[in-house]
């Protein structure tokens, strides 16, 4: 009767330990995704529909928080990607916290002010029919 019970205890703590395992790794892919840095968006083309470049350091001078989507739920932890960065409430990016992410929308803060930033959306040149 003791050896089951103590076979038990060694299957209960192997199964406790494996999901603490998974769990910590789980939370350390997610710190190192953080920190990964893209230099641009690579679903954003480059290229407009008629063949011109587009310049992607032109749009980033314009404003130094750029939101490119938000992953919202409102009944656990929401986040956005901001700057090519994932960031969630209470994260700092370019001096700049991270109060509340919305659906489409993030509120940052910075010295005392507060700023709404919505999801940019990627607009394409209209199209000029070809003349014939």
């Amino acid at each position: 009767m003791l050896a089951l019970m103590l076979k038990i205890l060694m299957m209960v703590l192997a199964i406790v330990s494996l999901i603490v395992n998974n769990y910590s790794l789980s939370v350390y892919a997610q710190e190192k995704n953080k920190e990964s840095k893209l230099s641009r968006n690579p679903f954003m083309p480059l290229v407009t529909s008629d063949g011109r470049l587009i310049s992607l350091d032109r749009e980033k001078a314009k404003s130094d928080l750029i939101v490119e989507g938000t992953v919202f739920d409102k009944y656990g932890r929401s986040y956005a990607i901001v700057n090519s960065l994932i960031v969630e409430v209470g994260d700092t990016i370019n001096g700049f916290r991270v109060l509340k992410v919305e659906q489409g929308k993030v509120t940052f803060m910075k010295d005392g002010q507060t700023k709404v930033v919505e999801v940019k959306e990627f607009k394409d040149e209209p199209k000029k029919e070809e003349e014939r």
